[in-house]
């Protein structure tokens, strides 16, 4: 005689969790998501892994989504569920840096520049950078340092910081999530702009409140609005004469051989060059991502 028997099925049994997670109110692309976006909830005990994870930091984009996978305590009884939500993620106008200074932004491009000169007086973990103000010192000087532009605090604000060399080369100079441009994002912005014959008239501020006379070419229509911070010299540790000049760092080379982006009061070309020594230049930061 045949006969069968019945067996429950088990899966049938399981019951699936209920997860409330609404969709997260929009965020710029300097925040860093966290438990304010990642803040899923479950009716029952468990764990939570979110794609993408705390702490990561999205480009911008409207309808981005967030997921996270639920895990019960009890896998016998309820099962593992998902659930995804999206987020809207804008252009932020600002950014400040470890000293609390805040920079406007602009987007050039393919790329996000700051549109003033870093003026921070600490790395981004936190570190002091020495205030050089002896010219003596400056030029001998085989460590982090920077100085205000032409030696005067009141006009920080304006002009910015000159760093050295050694300050650029630490890779913590920038706020985080950015980074003093390289040999190549300096050309990608030069050729974005038209080549090196003209770039540098649409990244000048324009008129004569800052730069000399004529400031040739001078449109700002890129947004960049670049002042001429100067430098100071690796020859006698001196800052040349006001409103001459702007010199950017490149985090591209060494001490003996980095690059450097010029532009000049009486050119609307723009210059990257390579070059040598204890100079301190201004830092234009770059978003290290659009």
């Amino acid at each position: 005689m045949l006969t069968t028997s019945c067996k429950k099925d088990e899966s049938s049994s399981m019951k699936t969790p209920v997860i409330t997670w609404a969709n997260p109110a929009d965020i710029t692309n300097e925040t860093l998501l966290s438990k304010i976006q990642l803040n899923a909830r479950a009716n029952v005990a468990g764990s939570f892994i979110y794609t993408p994870a705390i702490g990561i930091r999205l480009n911008i984009g409207a309808n981005q989504v967030l997921q996270v996978v639920f895990t019960p305590t009890d896998i016998t009884a309820y099962e593992k569920v998902s659930k995804s939500v999206t987020i809207n993620v804008t252009q932020a106008k600002t950014l400040a840096d470890i000293d609390g200074n805040v920079y406007n932004i602009v987007i050039i491009g393919t790329q996000i520049w700051l549109t003033e000169n870093l003026i921070t007086t600490k790395f981004n973990d936190s570190i002091p950078i020495p205030l050089i103000t002896d010219s003596y010192e400056w030029i001998n000087l085989t460590t982090s340092g920077y100085c205000w532009g032409y030696d005067d605090p009141s006009d920080r604000m304006i002009y910015g910081a000159l760093y050295n060399w050694y300050a650029v080369n630490t890779g913590k100079l920038a706020p985080k999530g950015w980074h003093i441009p390289t040999e190549s994002d300096w050309i990608t912005l030069q050729n974005y702009l038209g080549g090196a014959s003209v770039a540098g008239g649409k990244l000048k501020e324009k008129g004569t409140s800052h730069w000399n006379a004529p400031n040739t070419g001078a449109t700002n229509e890129s947004g960049f609005l670049a002042l001429p911070g100067s430098y100071r010299s690796k020859v006698n540790g001196t800052i040349p004469t006001k409103f001459l000049s702007g010199v950017w760092w490149s985090s591209t080379g060494s001490i003996d051989s980095f690059g450097r982006f010029l532009l000049e009061y009486n050119s609307a070309a723009s210059d990257y060059r390579n070059d040598n020594g204890t100079y301190g230049l201004s830092v234009r930061c770059i978003r290290d991502s659009i």
